[in-house]
């Protein structure tokens, strides 16, 4: 899987920021928190409180709203 982000071919990376996320899906980083909190798309925060989003959701939620 490659991910297109900031004119930058991203080869798998496993998690990504909320803004990273909310670029990809072209959202707002507020609704990739929202959608990480109601168990939408995995995630996990670390120590410093920081959202981490797993890519593998990204390209599901992607593939979603292309259908």
């Amino acid at each position: 899987m490659t991910l297109q982000l900031q004119g930058q071919n991203m080869t798998e990376p496993a998690h990504l920021t909320t803004g990273q996320a909310a670029a990809l899906l072209h959202v707002s980083s507020e609704t990739v928190r929202r959608w990480a909190n109601q168990g939408l798309i995995k995630s996990y925060r670390l120590p410093s409180g920081q959202l981490r989003i797993d890519s593998a959701g990204i390209e599901t939620l992607r593939k979603k709203a292309e259908a």
